[in-house]
């Protein structure tokens, strides 16, 4: 039996119909919730960006034949969506710091999308191009773990996929502080995939300062 594609018209209607639904769903809860509970407004946020994630996952997984596994990419499509997903681990990242410690996980930042084994092994890769340095890599039962124990390393990935201009990783609060993403052998930028239901977890730390760069985490 042969199988839709995503490019035709009953399914763009069909995505287009999703993505207005959520829309006016998230506005709805978003527009409930007070201005000053920015936990609360992100938390959200990233519900409907993960739903919309799955959304077009679940999309091109039925485009093709049903084997999924044996789904091909061309390396341009590949590189592509790597560098999509790399773009929203970034401001996941961004957007998760905050200038006071959460009470069930201090200066810790963590968050899981669905991703498809290709794309995961392309963008480590891309972290290993040039060399291995301040990375290590592991297989497990379930997948594959990264950890990467050099700042430098980490933004020249965010060069690669990005552009020069999107490496920082610190945020500015104004009139308050900032905060930045702490990476070391002590506090690695740690990247777990599993490969049987494809979803990968970031787990990061950082920390923050005050407007005279006194630190907010002693």
């Amino acid at each position: 039996m042969a199988v839709r594609s995503v490019n035709s018209p009953m399914a763009r209607e069909i995505s287009k119909e999703i993505d207005e639904f959520y829309g006016k769903l998230e506005m709805k809860y978003y527009s409930s919730i007070q201005r000053e509970d920015v936990p609360q407004k992100l938390a959200v946020q990233d519900l409907f960006k993960e739903l919309s994630v799955l959304k077009e996952q679940t999309m091109k997984s039925h485009s093709e034949a049903n084997l999924r596994e044996k789904l091909k990419f061309k390396k341009c499509d590949l590189h592509h969506m790597a560098c999509s997903e790399v773009r929203y681990w970034k401001k996941t990242l961004m957007r998760r710091q905050f200038l006071t410690a959460k009470h069930s996980h201090p200066w810790v930042i963590e968050f899981t999308s669905r991703l498809q084994e290709d794309i995961f092994e392309h963008i480590v890769n891309i972290i290993t191009s040039t060399s291995s340095f301040g990375v290590q890599t592991r297989r497990t039962n379930k997948g594959q773990i990264v950890e990467v124990t050099s700042k430098p390393k980490l933004q020249q990935m965010l060069r690669f996929c990005l552009g020069s201009e999107e490496t920082s990783l610190k945020r500015e609060f104004s009139g308050k502080g900032k905060t930045d993403i702490i990476i070391d052998r002590e506090n690695p930028f740690t990247v777990t995939y599993n490969s049987g239901n494809e979803v990968v977890q970031v787990h990061c730390h950082y920390r923050a300062w005050n407007n005279d760069n006194v630190p907010q985490f002693i």
